[in-house]
């Protein structure tokens, strides 16, 4: 198996930084355990595990937990949390073009820097004067959006479209003709 530990550690410095930055004097300290685990303790209670809830908590949930303990009230342990991950090796959410030369918002996630990497060259190649920005996305999802028209939907096929189809829909879109890609692969590897 391999060293997912490492993808958790941006989660923790993500919300170890949301919550200096909400309550300055706040001392977090923390690592990421097994199998990726994720604990949450505040005053040596613990309010949060990843292994209960199988996902990240929300960060409103846990401000206003440490709002609670800072105020000497009692603090309730966060049962909610957002969607489990699924480990696939690309995650890309969505394409989405706003005018015609586009903004290309990719999803980069876990192991999809190479992927990611070679469809904005190839993007770039035939749209030079794209945009081509990054965030993370949801679930494992996979989904090309043109001009606000949802094109492919990884969720909806279960593999991710070819690079050549993903091409062919944006020249579609451009002369106002946004159709849905059918073709996949399906040669998706669950790490």
């Amino acid at each position: 198996m391999a060293d997912n530990l490492s993808w958790y550690e941006p989660r923790y410095q993500e919300l170890k930084r949301v919550v200096t930055a909400e309550f300055t004097d706040a001392d977090v300290t923390g690592f990421v355990g097994r199998q990726g685990s994720f604990e949450i303790e505040i005053n040596g209670q613990l309010i949060f595990s990843k292994f209960e809830t199988s996902g990240f908590p929300y960060e409103d949930d846990i401000m206003h937990a440490i709002q609670r303990a800072s105020d000497g009230q009692p603090v309730e342990k966060i049962t909610k949390s957002q969607p489990p991950c699924v480990w696939c090796g690309i995650l890309i959410r969505p394409l989405l073009f706003t005018s015609p030369a586009g903004l290309l918002d990719i999803n980069d996630y876990r192991n999809s820097k190479v992927k990611v990497t070679e469809l904005k060259q190839n993007i770039g190649a035939k749209f030079p004067d794209a945009e081509v920005s990054g965030f993370v996305g949801r679930r494992g999802s996979f989904e090309v959006v043109i001009n606000e028209h949802l094109v492919f939907s990884k969720l909806e096929t279960g593999g991710f479209p070819y690079d050549e189809d993903i091409m062919e829909a944006i020249h579609k879109a451009k002369d106002g003709k946004p159709e849905k890609i059918a073709r996949y692969r399906k040669d998706c590897i669950i790490l």
